[in-house]
Protein backbone atom coordinates (compact mmCIF):
# COMPACT_ATOMS: atom_id res chain seq x y z
CA UNK A 1 0.00 0.00 0.00
CA UNK A 2 0.95 3.75 -0.60
CA UNK A 3 1.39 4.64 2.39
CA UNK A 4 -0.51 7.78 1.46
CA UNK A 5 -3.54 5.65 0.31
CA UNK A 6 -5.66 6.54 3.42
CA UNK A 7 -4.35 8.62 6.14
CA UNK A 8 -5.22 9.60 10.04
CA UNK A 9 -4.65 12.14 12.43
CA UNK A 10 -6.21 12.91 15.76
CA UNK A 11 -7.63 16.47 16.16
CA UNK A 12 -10.16 17.70 19.10
CA UNK A 13 -11.09 14.82 20.29
CA UNK A 14 -11.72 13.22 17.12
CA UNK A 15 -9.70 10.46 14.95
CA UNK A 16 -9.94 11.02 11.12
CA UNK A 17 -10.17 8.90 8.52
CA UNK A 18 -9.06 10.62 5.13
CA UNK A 19 -9.82 8.03 1.79
CA UNK A 20 -6.87 9.67 -0.12
CA UNK A 21 -6.62 7.51 -2.97
CA UNK A 22 -8.50 9.43 -5.72
CA UNK A 23 -7.50 7.93 -8.88
CA UNK A 24 -8.98 4.81 -7.87
CA UNK A 25 -12.25 6.35 -6.71
CA UNK A 26 -10.69 5.80 -3.16
CA UNK A 27 -11.02 2.15 -4.00
CA UNK A 28 -9.80 -0.05 -1.16
CA UNK A 29 -6.88 -2.82 -1.21
CA UNK A 30 -5.85 -5.07 1.63
CA UNK A 31 -3.66 -2.55 3.55
CA UNK A 32 -5.69 0.10 3.58
CA UNK A 33 -8.37 -1.97 5.34
CA UNK A 34 -6.08 -3.72 7.51
CA UNK A 35 -4.78 -0.29 8.29
CA UNK A 36 -8.42 1.24 8.92
CA UNK A 37 -8.86 -2.01 11.47
CA UNK A 38 -5.94 -1.45 13.54
CA UNK A 39 -6.39 2.67 13.78
CA UNK A 40 -9.85 2.07 14.91
CA UNK A 41 -9.05 -0.34 17.23
CA UNK A 42 -6.37 1.57 18.80
CA UNK A 43 -8.64 4.09 19.04
CA UNK A 44 -11.30 2.25 20.71
CA UNK A 45 -9.13 1.99 23.36
CA UNK A 46 -7.70 5.69 23.69
CA UNK A 47 -10.05 7.42 26.05
CA UNK A 48 -8.75 10.83 24.32
CA UNK A 49 -10.62 9.88 21.31
CA UNK A 50 -14.15 10.19 21.55
CA UNK A 51 -15.20 10.00 17.99
CA UNK A 52 -14.11 9.12 14.80
CA UNK A 53 -15.01 10.63 11.44
CA UNK A 54 -14.33 9.15 7.45
CA UNK A 55 -14.18 11.68 4.39
CA UNK A 56 -12.23 11.26 1.22
CA UNK A 57 -10.26 13.89 -0.31
CA UNK A 58 -11.66 13.68 -3.83
CA UNK A 59 -14.90 15.39 -4.83
CA UNK A 60 -15.86 12.62 -7.40
CA UNK A 61 -16.03 9.44 -4.61
CA UNK A 62 -16.73 8.56 -1.11
CA UNK A 63 -15.48 4.98 -2.14
CA UNK A 64 -16.13 3.29 -4.92
CA UNK A 65 -15.83 -0.32 -3.39
CA UNK A 66 -12.90 -2.63 -3.62
CA UNK A 67 -10.15 -2.63 -5.61
CA UNK A 68 -11.75 -5.40 -8.13
CA UNK A 69 -8.81 -4.57 -10.45
CA UNK A 70 -6.33 -6.79 -7.83
CA UNK A 71 -8.85 -9.41 -6.61
CA UNK A 72 -8.68 -9.99 -10.62
CA UNK A 73 -4.75 -9.86 -10.75
CA UNK A 74 -4.88 -12.27 -7.30
CA UNK A 75 -8.20 -14.72 -8.99
CA UNK A 76 -6.57 -15.54 -12.56
CA UNK A 77 -3.42 -15.95 -11.21
CA UNK A 78 -4.69 -18.91 -8.79
CA UNK A 79 -3.20 -16.67 -5.49
CA UNK A 80 -6.45 -17.69 -3.19
CA UNK A 81 -4.37 -17.72 -0.01
CA UNK A 82 -4.33 -13.47 -1.02
CA UNK A 83 -8.26 -13.08 -1.99
CA UNK A 84 -9.20 -15.09 1.54
CA UNK A 85 -6.98 -12.64 3.50
CA UNK A 86 -8.33 -9.81 1.56
CA UNK A 87 -12.00 -11.01 2.49
CA UNK A 88 -10.99 -11.53 6.14
CA UNK A 89 -9.42 -8.52 6.33
CA UNK A 90 -12.74 -6.65 5.02
CA UNK A 91 -15.10 -8.49 7.00
CA UNK A 92 -13.20 -7.80 10.06
CA UNK A 93 -13.43 -4.47 9.54
CA UNK A 94 -17.35 -4.33 8.88
CA UNK A 95 -17.70 -6.50 12.13
CA UNK A 96 -15.58 -3.38 13.86
CA UNK A 97 -17.16 -0.81 12.53
CA UNK A 98 -20.92 -1.99 13.10
CA UNK A 99 -19.72 -3.03 16.93
CA UNK A 100 -17.59 0.29 17.41
CA UNK A 101 -18.58 2.23 20.95
CA UNK A 102 -17.98 5.22 19.93
CA UNK A 103 -19.70 7.61 17.56
CA UNK A 104 -18.61 7.08 13.81
CA UNK A 105 -19.49 9.34 11.79
CA UNK A 106 -19.16 8.98 8.06
CA UNK A 107 -19.21 12.42 5.48
CA UNK A 108 -19.99 10.58 2.24
CA UNK A 109 -20.82 13.03 -0.92
CA UNK A 110 -19.92 11.74 -4.39
CA UNK A 111 -19.81 7.67 -5.58
CA UNK A 112 -20.46 4.78 -2.62
CA UNK A 113 -20.38 1.42 -3.63
CA UNK A 114 -20.15 -1.77 -2.47
CA UNK A 115 -16.86 -1.81 -0.09
CA UNK A 116 -17.42 2.08 0.68
CA UNK A 117 -21.12 0.96 1.73
CA UNK A 118 -19.25 -1.43 4.02
CA UNK A 119 -16.81 1.58 5.25
CA UNK A 120 -19.62 3.63 5.99
CA UNK A 121 -23.28 2.09 6.80
CA UNK A 122 -22.16 -0.09 9.91
CA UNK A 123 -21.36 3.13 11.52
CA UNK A 124 -23.59 5.50 13.43
CA UNK A 125 -24.09 8.10 11.51
CA UNK A 126 -24.03 8.05 8.07
CA UNK A 127 -24.18 11.92 6.21
CA UNK A 128 -25.13 11.66 2.78
CA UNK A 129 -25.44 15.02 -0.11
CA UNK A 130 -27.25 15.73 -2.87
CA UNK A 131 -24.40 14.58 -5.24
CA UNK A 132 -24.12 10.92 -3.88
CA UNK A 133 -24.43 7.77 -5.92
CA UNK A 134 -24.92 4.33 -3.95
CA UNK A 135 -24.92 1.27 -5.23
CA UNK A 136 -24.34 -2.64 -3.98
CA UNK A 137 -23.80 -3.58 -7.83
CA UNK A 138 -22.10 -7.16 -6.91
CA UNK A 139 -24.32 -8.58 -9.14
CA UNK A 140 -23.20 -7.11 -12.28
CA UNK A 141 -20.16 -8.90 -11.60
CA UNK A 142 -21.26 -12.34 -10.88
CA UNK A 143 -20.75 -11.72 -6.80
CA UNK A 144 -23.33 -11.01 -3.92
CA UNK A 145 -23.86 -8.22 -2.36
CA UNK A 146 -21.52 -8.65 0.87
CA UNK A 147 -19.97 -5.95 3.25
CA UNK A 148 -22.98 -7.00 5.79
CA UNK A 149 -25.44 -6.54 2.89
CA UNK A 150 -27.38 -9.82 4.38
CA UNK A 151 -27.94 -7.46 7.54
CA UNK A 152 -28.44 -3.60 6.31
CA UNK A 153 -30.21 -4.46 2.88
CA UNK A 154 -33.03 -6.05 5.26
CA UNK A 155 -32.85 -2.99 7.24
CA UNK A 156 -35.02 -1.29 4.48
CA UNK A 157 -38.86 -1.14 4.60
CA UNK A 158 -40.66 -4.04 2.86
CA UNK A 159 -38.96 -5.59 -0.07
CA UNK A 160 -36.62 -2.83 -1.35
CA UNK A 161 -33.32 -4.52 -0.07
CA UNK A 162 -34.17 -7.40 -1.93
CA UNK A 163 -35.15 -5.35 -5.31
CA UNK A 164 -31.52 -3.69 -4.57
CA UNK A 165 -29.52 -6.75 -3.69
CA UNK A 166 -30.85 -8.66 -6.90
CA UNK A 167 -30.83 -5.78 -9.45
CA UNK A 168 -27.39 -4.18 -8.09
CA UNK A 169 -29.57 -0.51 -9.22
CA UNK A 170 -27.47 2.75 -8.30
CA UNK A 171 -29.69 5.24 -6.49
CA UNK A 172 -29.49 8.84 -5.21
CA UNK A 173 -29.65 10.43 -2.03
CA UNK A 174 -33.49 10.02 -1.45
CA UNK A 175 -33.67 6.50 -2.21
CA UNK A 176 -30.45 6.10 -0.02
CA UNK A 177 -32.25 7.65 2.86
CA UNK A 178 -35.14 5.52 2.34
CA UNK A 179 -32.95 2.76 2.38
CA UNK A 180 -31.63 3.29 5.31
CA UNK A 181 -27.93 3.59 4.02
CA UNK A 182 -27.59 7.22 4.60
CA UNK A 183 -29.09 8.77 8.23
CA UNK A 184 -29.26 12.67 7.39
CA UNK A 185 -29.56 14.64 4.36
CA UNK A 186 -26.78 17.63 4.73
CA UNK A 187 -26.04 19.39 1.40
CA UNK A 188 -22.76 19.37 0.09
CA UNK A 189 -22.06 23.08 0.77
CA UNK A 190 -22.99 22.64 4.14
CA UNK A 191 -21.25 19.38 4.68
CA UNK A 192 -17.91 21.90 5.12
CA UNK A 193 -19.42 23.64 7.52
CA UNK A 194 -20.55 20.68 9.69
CA UNK A 195 -16.85 18.90 9.46
CA UNK A 196 -16.15 22.29 11.23
CA UNK A 197 -18.29 22.81 13.50
CA UNK A 198 -17.88 19.51 14.89
CA UNK A 199 -14.68 19.73 16.18
CA UNK A 200 -16.05 22.47 18.61
CA UNK A 201 -18.49 20.32 20.37
CA UNK A 202 -16.99 19.92 23.58
CA UNK A 203 -18.22 16.69 24.24
CA UNK A 204 -18.95 14.39 21.18
CA UNK A 205 -21.09 11.34 22.24
CA UNK A 206 -23.50 9.75 20.72
CA UNK A 207 -26.11 12.25 22.28
CA UNK A 208 -24.20 15.04 21.57
CA UNK A 209 -23.37 14.13 18.11
CA UNK A 210 -27.31 13.24 17.41
CA UNK A 211 -28.46 16.91 18.75
CA UNK A 212 -25.56 18.29 16.47
CA UNK A 213 -27.03 16.81 13.21
CA UNK A 214 -30.01 17.71 13.48
CA UNK A 215 -29.13 21.61 13.33
CA UNK A 216 -27.95 20.81 9.93
CA UNK A 217 -29.61 17.82 8.58
CA UNK A 218 -32.29 19.22 6.06
CA UNK A 219 -35.77 17.46 4.32
CA UNK A 220 -34.73 15.90 1.56
CA UNK A 221 -37.12 15.25 -1.88
CA UNK A 222 -39.46 11.99 -2.30
CA UNK A 223 -37.88 8.97 -2.42
CA UNK A 224 -38.65 7.76 -6.04
CA UNK A 225 -38.48 4.02 -4.64
CA UNK A 226 -40.92 4.98 -1.70
CA UNK A 227 -43.45 5.60 -4.95
CA UNK A 228 -42.81 2.22 -6.17
CA UNK A 229 -43.12 0.44 -2.66
CA UNK A 230 -46.15 -1.20 -3.38
CA UNK A 231 -45.30 -2.51 -6.52
CA UNK A 232 -41.94 -3.93 -5.58
CA UNK A 233 -43.26 -5.41 -2.78
CA UNK A 234 -45.91 -7.20 -4.77
CA UNK A 235 -43.07 -7.92 -7.40
CA UNK A 236 -40.43 -9.70 -5.23
CA UNK A 237 -43.06 -11.39 -2.88
CA UNK A 238 -42.17 -15.31 -4.53
CA UNK A 239 -41.12 -17.48 -2.23
CA UNK A 240 -38.06 -18.53 -5.11
CA UNK A 241 -35.96 -16.97 -7.39
CA UNK A 242 -37.83 -18.21 -9.93
CA UNK A 243 -41.04 -17.33 -8.97
CA UNK A 244 -39.96 -13.63 -8.81
CA UNK A 245 -38.73 -13.85 -12.41
CA UNK A 246 -42.28 -15.29 -13.42
CA UNK A 247 -44.24 -12.08 -11.42
CA UNK A 248 -41.76 -9.84 -13.95
CA UNK A 249 -42.85 -11.99 -16.89
CA UNK A 250 -46.52 -11.70 -16.13
CA UNK A 251 -46.68 -8.18 -15.22
CA UNK A 252 -47.19 -5.52 -18.46
CA UNK A 253 -45.66 -2.57 -16.19
CA UNK A 254 -42.93 -0.81 -17.63
CA UNK A 255 -41.37 -0.76 -14.21
CA UNK A 256 -41.98 -4.69 -13.79
CA UNK A 257 -40.48 -5.45 -17.56
CA UNK A 258 -37.42 -2.57 -16.69
CA UNK A 259 -36.67 -4.75 -13.71
CA UNK A 260 -36.78 -8.14 -15.99
CA UNK A 261 -34.52 -6.46 -18.38
CA UNK A 262 -31.95 -6.10 -15.44
CA UNK A 263 -32.17 -9.36 -13.68
CA UNK A 264 -31.59 -11.10 -17.24
CA UNK A 265 -28.33 -9.59 -17.60
CA UNK A 266 -27.06 -10.80 -14.17
CA UNK A 267 -25.50 -13.49 -13.15
CA UNK A 268 -28.02 -16.59 -12.55
CA UNK A 269 -26.14 -18.08 -10.20
CA UNK A 270 -25.35 -14.71 -8.22
CA UNK A 271 -29.08 -14.27 -8.46
CA UNK A 272 -29.71 -17.69 -6.82
CA UNK A 273 -27.43 -17.25 -4.47
CA UNK A 274 -27.85 -13.63 -3.20
CA UNK A 275 -31.96 -14.66 -3.25
CA UNK A 276 -31.17 -17.40 -0.64
CA UNK A 277 -28.44 -15.21 1.39
CA UNK A 278 -31.09 -12.42 1.38
CA UNK A 279 -33.72 -15.19 2.85
CA UNK A 280 -31.60 -16.86 5.33
CA UNK A 281 -31.03 -13.33 7.19
CA UNK A 282 -34.16 -14.52 9.75
CA UNK A 283 -31.70 -17.42 10.45
CA UNK A 284 -28.92 -16.17 11.99
CA UNK A 285 -28.94 -14.41 15.53
CA UNK A 286 -26.25 -11.67 15.39
CA UNK A 287 -23.72 -9.93 13.21
CA UNK A 288 -20.79 -12.21 13.71
CA UNK A 289 -22.96 -14.83 12.15
CA UNK A 290 -23.78 -12.53 9.08
CA UNK A 291 -20.33 -11.77 8.64
CA UNK A 292 -18.99 -15.71 9.11
CA UNK A 293 -21.75 -16.94 6.58
CA UNK A 294 -20.88 -13.95 3.78
CA UNK A 295 -16.96 -15.06 4.46
CA UNK A 296 -18.29 -18.28 3.39
CA UNK A 297 -20.01 -17.60 0.92
CA UNK A 298 -16.96 -15.33 -0.71
CA UNK A 299 -14.62 -18.19 -0.24
CA UNK A 300 -17.22 -20.42 -2.54
CA UNK A 301 -17.61 -17.32 -5.09
CA UNK A 302 -13.86 -16.79 -5.88
CA UNK A 303 -13.47 -20.64 -6.77
CA UNK A 304 -15.66 -20.48 -9.39
CA UNK A 305 -15.87 -18.49 -13.10
CA UNK A 306 -18.79 -15.77 -12.56
CA UNK A 307 -17.26 -13.79 -10.32
CA UNK A 308 -14.28 -13.00 -12.25
CA UNK A 309 -15.89 -13.20 -15.54
CA UNK A 310 -18.25 -10.36 -14.31
CA UNK A 311 -14.90 -8.18 -13.46
CA UNK A 312 -13.39 -8.56 -16.52
CA UNK A 313 -16.78 -7.60 -18.67
CA UNK A 314 -17.19 -4.57 -16.64
CA UNK A 315 -13.72 -3.82 -15.45
CA UNK A 316 -11.03 -5.01 -17.49
CA UNK A 317 -12.33 -5.02 -21.19
CA UNK A 318 -15.01 -3.77 -20.46
CA UNK A 319 -17.40 -5.23 -23.35
CA UNK A 320 -20.24 -5.64 -20.71
CA UNK A 321 -20.90 -8.85 -22.09
CA UNK A 322 -20.12 -11.81 -19.64
CA UNK A 323 -20.16 -15.45 -20.79
CA UNK A 324 -22.04 -17.16 -17.49
CA UNK A 325 -22.07 -20.10 -16.48
CA UNK A 326 -24.90 -21.24 -16.57
CA UNK A 327 -25.80 -18.98 -18.86
CA UNK A 328 -30.15 -19.79 -17.73
CA UNK A 329 -31.67 -19.86 -13.92
CA UNK A 330 -33.08 -22.70 -15.00
CA UNK A 331 -29.69 -24.87 -14.63
CA UNK A 332 -28.88 -23.60 -11.28
CA UNK A 333 -29.76 -26.61 -8.74
CA UNK A 334 -30.73 -25.78 -4.78
CA UNK A 335 -27.54 -28.03 -4.22
CA UNK A 336 -25.13 -25.81 -6.18
CA UNK A 337 -27.06 -22.90 -4.46
CA UNK A 338 -26.29 -25.12 -1.00
CA UNK A 339 -22.77 -25.45 -1.48
CA UNK A 340 -22.04 -21.84 -1.30
CA UNK A 341 -23.34 -21.44 2.14
CA UNK A 342 -20.95 -24.56 3.62
CA UNK A 343 -18.39 -23.75 6.25
CA UNK A 344 -15.15 -23.18 5.29
CA UNK A 345 -12.59 -25.18 7.50
CA UNK A 346 -10.74 -21.91 8.88
CA UNK A 347 -14.35 -19.34 9.98
CA UNK A 348 -14.06 -16.35 10.12
CA UNK A 349 -12.96 -15.20 13.80
CA UNK A 350 -15.37 -12.37 14.69
CA UNK A 351 -17.17 -11.55 17.35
Amino acid sequence: MNPQDVLFSVSHNIGFIELNRPKALNALNQPMMTAIAQQLLAWKADTSVQAVVVHSNSPRAFCAGGDLRAVYEAGTQGHLEHLELLFREEYSLNYIIKTYPKPYISFIDGIAMGGGIGLSVHGSHRLVSENVLVAMPETNIGYFPDVGATHFLNQAPGKIGLYLALTGNHIKVADALYARIGTHYIPHEKQGRVFDELKKLPSKDHDAIDNFLGLYEERHPESPLSKKAKEINMLFSPTTIGGIFNCLKTNSDAFAQETLKTLKLRSPTGLAVTFEQMKRWKTLNNFAEVMSMEFDMSQHFVREPDFFEGIRSVIIDKDHAPKWTPTDLKEVTKEQVAAYFVKQDVPLNVG
